[in-house]
C-alpha cells in the first residue's frame, strides 16, 4: 500500500478491502471486521454467491470481476 495504482493481490485481505472499498461496498479502506464481514456478505449476497461471509476463492473470483483487477 501506498503506491499509486498498486493493489494487493485478492487472495490476501489488504486487496480485498481495498476492492470492496473502490466498489462501494466499505466506506472505509480500513474497516473494522464487523464492517468487512457485512461487505462481504453483502456482495455475495448481491451475486448470488452462497453467503459464508469468507472470502472464499468462489468470492475472490467474483471480487476480481466485478472490480476490474
Amino acid at each position: 500500500p501506498g503506491r499509486v495504482g498498486h493493489l494487493d493481490p485478492v487472495s490476501e485481505l489488504s486487496g480485498q478491502k481495498a476492492r470492496l472499498h473502490n466498489i462501494g461496498y466499505l466506506d472505509s479502506p480500513e474497516p473494522g471486521d464487523p464492517e468487512f464481514l457485512s461487505a462481504i456478505e453483502e456482495f455475495q449476497c448481491d451475486r448470488a454467491i452462497p453467503v459464508t461471509g469468507t472470502c472464499d476463492a468462489k468470492t475472490q473470483e467474483a471480487l476480481l470481476a466485478a472490480h476490474g483487477c
